[in-house]
């Protein structure tokens, strides 16, 4: 029996297979390696995974975890330590978000793959490994066309008043937004990207605006430009996205990739199904 992991920040899914065939699917908190200790992490992985094992007629006999944080080796070899003492299994695989996202998306094939969720990143994937990667930079540095950097230029225009009028009306009485609480959640507390993300909402319940379609289609053509553009001969690889914003906003991403020159071969919300056909060897 296989035990498959898609962890971001936000969330995990656990997926339990079997020859291929998902008997059990859990979704549980998100975890990232990089900024949390092993106490944490062990004592959360027991718990999470108590529940998604109890009952189950066979035993784990490998795991596959792709993990937000999972960037270095010492990381890396430090979740597969836990997983192997909560779980007693001794084959375990843990590698990074991307990785997951580009074997979901490609298989053994060769690939430029996308993530485009609260943050975004990519990668030029060989059909087994990763060879090129543009930084990401994180929502301040870059993640263009991510949630958290919508959201962060949602917000802007909407504290420099250069937000069309009825659309901030909109926002004011949705949200109930002030400066001293702008400031406060982006500053003061944790995770701003996560909050700054949340208004991806608000911009799919208005995304027939003309400042909303805008927003969308320049921030997914600076992705384009400042990511994929950088790949050498990118015109003719397939390019596949993986993550909650491209899936809600497929139309608009599409759009944005024609404006560039650029056909996308598949969108995915999540890269667990694509995961479980690729160890199962039926990609």
């Amino acid at each position: 029996m296989d035990l498959i992991a898609d962890s971001g920040s936000t969330k995990i899914i656990w997926s339990l297979a079997v020859n291929g065939k998902e008997l059990k699917r859990k979704e549980t908190d998100g975890m990232n390696i990089a900024y949390e200790d092993d106490t944490h992490i062990e004592q959360r992985m027991c718990s999470q995974l108590k529940q998604l094992l109890d009952n189950t007629s066979s035993p784990v006999e490998r795991i596959f975890y792709y993990g937000a944080g999972c960037t270095d080796t010492e990381a890396n070899h430090r979740l597969s330590d836990i997983l192997q003492h909560v779980t007693k299994c001794s084959s375990v695989y843990v590698a990074s978000d991307l990785l997951g996202a580009a074997r979901a998306l490609f298989g053994n094939n060769s690939g430029i793959a996308c993530i485009m969720g609260t943050g975004s990143n990519s990668c030029l994937y060989n059909g087994d490994t990763i060879v090129s990667n543009v930084p990401a930079g994180g929502y301040i540095l870059g993640d263009e066309g991510s949630g958290a950097v919508l959201g962060k230029k949602l917000i802007s225009d909407f504290i420099k008043q250069t937000m069309p009028e009825d659309l901030a009306t909109i926002l004011s009485e949705s949200y109930k937004l002030n400066y001293p609480e702008i400031v406060q959640r982006v500053y003061k507390t944790e995770y701003p990207n996560r909050w700054l993300a949340s208004f991806t909402y608000f911009l799919a319940d208005n995304r027939s605006h003309p400042y909303v379609q805008q927003l969308l289609i320049s921030s997914f053509t600076d992705f384009f430009q400042r990511n994929v553009s950088s790949y050498n001969n990118y015109h003719n690889i397939p390019i596949g996205f993986i993550g909650s914003v491209a899936y809600i906003f497929k139309t608009e991403l599409c759009a944005a990739a024609r404006q560039s020159g650029i056909e996308i071969h598949a969108v995915f919300k999540h890269p667990i199904d694509g995961l479980v056909k690729f160890h199962n060897g039926s990609f």
